[in-house]
């Protein structure tokens, strides 16, 4: 794992575009998630207020809107953590001789568990999205 976060690290040196572009995302999604538990908690009240299902169905909108930037999020986030694991670290941990036989494939494993996690995160946002749809 320490071989993955250094990877990150040469992302960043290299100017890593997937990198690069989910730093700048993430500020602003920080912010997003904010509006958008703002806007879920106050459908009730604002329904209550304006009686108006019109008005309560664009905040439903809006708030999958919102929602499916974090869905986007893993979905840019995904690349740019296989980029560093089988990319940049295994090559290093292989090459350099840190990693033989066995133990570079029980890495390999341990890498490939530690993307899936960015996959399910995504599948659970993504879900969580498709339930204020339907």
């Amino acid at each position: 794992m320490a071989a993955h976060e250094v990877g990150h690290a040469v992302q960043h040196r290299d100017g890593d575009r997937f990198l690069v572009t989910r730093t700048k995302w993430a500020g602003g999604l920080a912010g997003l998630d904010k509006v958008a538990f703002l806007m879920l908690i106050s459908i009730p009240l604002i329904g209550i207020l304006i009686k108006s299902p019109v008005i309560a169905m664009l905040q439903i909108g809006a708030l999958v809107m919102l929602m499916s930037g974090r869905v986007l999020m893993h979905v840019l986030t995904l690349p740019m953590e296989i980029d560093a694991s089988f990319k940049r670290a295994l090559p290093v941990l292989e090459q350099g001789g840190f990693l033989q036989g066995d133990d570079l494939a029980d890495a390999r494993q341990v890498l490939k568990a530690a993307a899936g996690t960015y996959v399910a995160s995504a599948l659970a946002t993504l879900l969580d999205v498709i339930r204020w749809i339907r």
